[in-house]
């Protein structure tokens, strides 16, 4: 063999094992976007009827979150509020980690009216939540 021939292969197989890094790194990549993105299921209201600001309870079984690191869409009528899965933007490089009970952990909310008699209902699948005084947790 020649010397250039040497190097030809030699080259081969470092652009082998460079598109093999890239590949990896994708796919890691679109792994963690999956799980940070992952939608939790909403199970309790804290607030009380004359709130306009109420939190979106949902199981967290983590010690700690980060500030912003989750988020809720919330669609009011006049007769209810309707609440989305918790989405889960995942921690961020800067996170202080908000303390949690290890059971729960909240997204606050604005109302454009205070939630009154309006049941708060989860739209994946219609069940109402229960409201509880945010003392009570």
């Amino acid at each position: 063999m020649t010397m250039t021939s040497n190097r030809r292969r030699l080259l081969g197989v470092m652009i082998v094992v460079v598109a093999g890094a890239l590949v990896a790194g994708l796919v890691l990549h679109l792994n963690r976007q999956k799980e940070t993105a992952a939608s939790i299921r909403p199970d309790g209201v804290l607030g009380t009827s004359g709130s306009t600001s109420i939190a979106i309870q949902f199981p967290w079984s983590t010690a700690g979150f980060c500030f912003g690191q989750f988020s809720v869409q919330v669609h009011e009528t006049a007769t209810t509020v309707t609440v989305d899965d918790v989405v889960n933007h995942g921690r961020g490089s800067n996170c202080a980690g908000i303390g949690s009970d290890g059971k729960h952990a909240t997204v606050d909310v604005r109302l454009s009216m205070p939630l009154g008699d309006r049941p708060v209902v989860r739209s994946a699948d219609g069940a109402t939540l229960p409201l509880r005084s945010p003392s009570s947790g």
